[in-house]
Protein backbone atom coordinates (compact mmCIF):
# COMPACT_ATOMS: atom_id res chain seq x y z
CA UNK A 1 0.00 0.00 0.00
CA UNK A 2 1.31 3.64 -0.62
CA UNK A 3 0.25 6.95 -0.14
CA UNK A 4 0.67 9.63 -2.49
CA UNK A 5 -0.35 13.69 -3.09
CA UNK A 6 0.67 15.12 -6.10
CA UNK A 7 -0.73 17.27 -8.87
CA UNK A 8 -2.41 15.67 -12.05
CA UNK A 9 -0.60 16.35 -15.02
CA UNK A 10 -2.25 14.66 -17.69
CA UNK A 11 -5.25 12.41 -17.90
CA UNK A 12 -6.39 10.24 -20.54
CA UNK A 13 -9.61 7.28 -20.73
CA UNK A 14 -8.78 4.01 -22.43
CA UNK A 15 -11.61 1.93 -22.97
CA UNK A 16 -11.72 -1.97 -21.35
CA UNK A 17 -14.02 -4.72 -20.79
CA UNK A 18 -15.05 -3.71 -17.33
CA UNK A 19 -15.88 -0.44 -18.89
CA UNK A 20 -13.63 3.22 -18.96
CA UNK A 21 -10.28 3.02 -16.83
CA UNK A 22 -8.38 6.48 -16.38
CA UNK A 23 -4.87 7.04 -16.82
CA UNK A 24 -3.79 9.60 -14.51
CA UNK A 25 0.00 11.19 -14.47
CA UNK A 26 1.06 12.66 -11.10
CA UNK A 27 3.39 15.17 -10.23
CA UNK A 28 5.10 15.57 -6.62
CA UNK A 29 7.61 18.08 -7.78
CA UNK A 30 10.63 15.54 -7.40
CA UNK A 31 8.88 12.74 -9.57
CA UNK A 32 5.82 11.63 -12.26
CA UNK A 33 3.99 8.25 -11.38
CA UNK A 34 1.68 6.98 -13.73
CA UNK A 35 -1.83 6.24 -11.59
CA UNK A 36 -4.30 3.40 -12.72
CA UNK A 37 -7.87 4.31 -11.66
CA UNK A 38 -10.26 1.13 -12.72
CA UNK A 39 -14.28 1.60 -13.79
CA UNK A 40 -15.94 1.62 -10.78
CA UNK A 41 -13.81 4.34 -8.73
CA UNK A 42 -13.20 6.31 -12.25
CA UNK A 43 -16.81 6.92 -12.48
CA UNK A 44 -17.30 8.18 -8.90
CA UNK A 45 -14.25 10.43 -8.99
CA UNK A 46 -14.31 11.26 -12.55
CA UNK A 47 -15.13 15.32 -12.09
CA UNK A 48 -11.66 15.24 -9.93
CA UNK A 49 -9.59 13.51 -12.31
CA UNK A 50 -8.52 16.72 -14.30
CA UNK A 51 -5.49 18.21 -15.26
CA UNK A 52 -4.18 20.75 -12.74
CA UNK A 53 -6.01 19.17 -9.82
CA UNK A 54 -4.16 18.30 -6.30
CA UNK A 55 -4.97 14.65 -5.00
CA UNK A 56 -4.17 12.56 -2.43
CA UNK A 57 -4.47 8.64 -3.66
CA UNK A 58 -4.33 5.42 -1.56
CA UNK A 59 -3.30 2.25 -3.59
CA UNK A 60 -1.42 -0.34 -4.36
CA UNK A 61 2.26 0.14 -6.11
CA UNK A 62 3.44 -2.79 -8.64
CA UNK A 63 6.37 -2.43 -11.61
CA UNK A 64 5.71 -2.44 -14.52
CA UNK A 65 8.10 -4.67 -16.41
CA UNK A 66 7.45 -3.88 -19.61
CA UNK A 67 7.61 -0.46 -19.47
CA UNK A 68 10.14 -0.80 -16.51
CA UNK A 69 9.00 1.42 -14.47
CA UNK A 70 6.35 1.99 -11.23
CA UNK A 71 3.24 2.78 -11.46
CA UNK A 72 0.17 2.51 -8.96
CA UNK A 73 -3.31 1.36 -9.14
CA UNK A 74 -5.08 3.55 -7.19
CA UNK A 75 -7.69 2.41 -4.68
CA UNK A 76 -8.82 5.55 -3.53
CA UNK A 77 -8.90 9.26 -4.75
CA UNK A 78 -9.62 12.54 -2.66
CA UNK A 79 -9.36 16.26 -2.74
CA UNK A 80 -7.66 18.21 -0.12
CA UNK A 81 -11.21 18.51 1.75
CA UNK A 82 -11.77 15.08 1.56
CA UNK A 83 -8.37 14.16 2.42
CA UNK A 84 -8.32 16.62 5.25
CA UNK A 85 -11.65 15.61 6.57
CA UNK A 86 -10.40 11.86 6.74
CA UNK A 87 -7.22 12.41 8.02
CA UNK A 88 -8.46 14.96 11.42
CA UNK A 89 -8.15 13.82 14.71
CA UNK A 90 -9.70 16.82 17.08
CA UNK A 91 -11.56 20.17 15.75
CA UNK A 92 -9.61 22.18 18.36
CA UNK A 93 -11.41 25.47 19.60
CA UNK A 94 -9.79 27.99 22.12
CA UNK A 95 -12.39 30.22 24.23
CA UNK A 96 -11.58 33.48 26.05
CA UNK A 97 -14.43 33.14 29.02
CA UNK A 98 -18.03 32.07 28.18
CA UNK A 99 -18.60 31.99 24.74
CA UNK A 100 -22.52 32.42 23.28
CA UNK A 101 -23.88 28.63 23.64
CA UNK A 102 -26.70 28.67 21.43
CA UNK A 103 -24.45 30.51 18.71
CA UNK A 104 -21.84 27.96 19.20
CA UNK A 105 -24.03 25.01 18.67
CA UNK A 106 -25.81 26.23 15.99
CA UNK A 107 -22.41 26.82 13.79
CA UNK A 108 -21.44 23.00 14.95
CA UNK A 109 -24.90 21.34 14.62
CA UNK A 110 -24.90 21.50 10.39
CA UNK A 111 -21.80 19.71 10.61
CA UNK A 112 -22.36 16.43 12.71
CA UNK A 113 -22.16 13.53 11.41
CA UNK A 114 -24.41 10.67 11.79
CA UNK A 115 -24.33 8.29 15.19
CA UNK A 116 -24.11 5.77 12.45
CA UNK A 117 -20.81 7.06 10.80
CA UNK A 118 -18.43 7.56 13.78
CA UNK A 119 -15.65 7.26 11.82
CA UNK A 120 -16.62 10.13 8.93
CA UNK A 121 -16.07 12.84 11.77
CA UNK A 122 -13.49 14.13 14.47
CA UNK A 123 -14.03 14.59 18.20
CA UNK A 124 -14.40 18.37 19.10
CA UNK A 125 -12.33 19.76 21.79
CA UNK A 126 -13.24 23.53 23.43
CA UNK A 127 -9.97 24.95 25.07
CA UNK A 128 -11.20 27.27 28.20
CA UNK A 129 -9.84 29.93 29.84
CA UNK A 130 -10.61 32.71 31.96
CA UNK A 131 -9.12 34.90 34.32
CA UNK A 132 -9.77 32.17 37.37
CA UNK A 133 -8.24 29.42 35.49
CA UNK A 134 -8.51 27.09 32.22
CA UNK A 135 -9.63 23.50 30.92
CA UNK A 136 -9.88 21.33 28.11
CA UNK A 137 -13.46 20.06 27.64
CA UNK A 138 -13.59 17.20 25.30
CA UNK A 139 -16.87 17.32 23.61
CA UNK A 140 -19.19 13.52 23.97
CA UNK A 141 -19.07 11.20 20.81
CA UNK A 142 -22.58 12.51 19.84
CA UNK A 143 -20.64 15.80 18.91
CA UNK A 144 -18.63 14.25 15.94
CA UNK A 145 -18.15 16.96 13.31
CA UNK A 146 -16.83 16.77 9.66
CA UNK A 147 -13.68 18.97 10.06
CA UNK A 148 -14.82 21.48 7.15
CA UNK A 149 -13.02 24.79 6.37
CA UNK A 150 -16.64 26.72 6.26
CA UNK A 151 -16.79 25.39 10.04
CA UNK A 152 -13.46 26.24 11.44
CA UNK A 153 -14.22 29.91 9.84
CA UNK A 154 -17.12 30.73 11.35
CA UNK A 155 -15.86 29.62 14.54
CA UNK A 156 -13.29 32.37 14.09
CA UNK A 157 -15.91 34.78 13.42
CA UNK A 158 -17.42 34.20 17.27
CA UNK A 159 -16.56 36.77 19.41
CA UNK A 160 -15.08 34.92 21.94
CA UNK A 161 -13.06 32.23 20.03
CA UNK A 162 -9.66 33.19 19.56
CA UNK A 163 -8.83 30.47 17.38
CA UNK A 164 -10.21 27.21 15.81
CA UNK A 165 -8.57 24.47 13.81
CA UNK A 166 -7.37 20.62 12.76
CA UNK A 167 -5.64 18.62 14.54
CA UNK A 168 -3.86 15.56 12.70
CA UNK A 169 -2.31 13.59 15.82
Amino acid sequence: MVRLTGIIVSSRTQNTRRGRMGVIVLDDGTAQLELTVFAELYDRKRALLREDTLVFVTGKARYDEFRERLGVSADDVMDLAEARARAAARLRIEVDGAPDLTRFRDALAPFRVSNGNLAGGCRVVVSYCNRAGSAELLLSEAWRVRADEVLIEELRQHPRVRAAGVSYV
